[in-house]
């Protein structure tokens, strides 16, 4: 039963990213640039992972009566890590998100359900990355982390 409840929190994750990316194509305005990644950075990966797992995480919380808030929350923030981390590797898009959803809803239903206790500093934790999600995308700093791969000039040194 526990897998079934993780496929349907796992579902809304990818329907919530989908949509949210849709979303920024459709109307490419500064809100939907802080909750839809604007290019391919791993910043901008990590960040709609982020979002959509949000309610991915409040899918499951409803659904098992005894899950662990904060569990879930270092469920969300690993998605949005294995997002930024796996972004790198070139693959597509649908592969990454459905990479870092899948390990991420994994992990906690192995490990990460069983932290208790904690609430409000993994709460502080995903407001605090929220903030950030929504400041760096109206002020994106320099960086590799904000660099868009397919810049070839950010990122390749100038011969002279």
């Amino acid at each position: 039963m526990r897998c079934l409840r993780c496929f349907f929190a796992l579902l809304t994750a990818a329907v919530c990213a989908v949509l949210l990316y849709c979303l920024y194509l459709k109307a490419p305005d500064p809100l939907t640039r802080a909750l839809a990644p604007c290019n391919g950075s791993p910043w901008e990966q990590g960040k709609l992972a982020f979002w959509a797992m949000l309610p991915a995480a409040l899918t499951l919380h409803h659904l098992e009566p005894d899950s662990s808030r904060s569990g879930l929350c270092a469920a969300v923030l690993l998605a949005a890590v294995l997002a930024a981390a796996l972004s790198p590797l070139g693959l597509s898009p649908v592969l990454l998100y459905l990479l870092s959803f899948a390990a991420a809803l994994t992990a906690y239903a192995l490990l990460l359900r069983r932290i208790r206790g904690g609430e409000l500093l993994w709460y502080a934790a995903l407001l605090l990355l929220a903030v950030a999600c929504i400041l760096f995308s109206i002020l994106p700093p320099a960086g590799a982390l904000f660099t868009d791969p397919a810049d070839v000039s950010a990122i390749a040194p100038i011969p002279f």
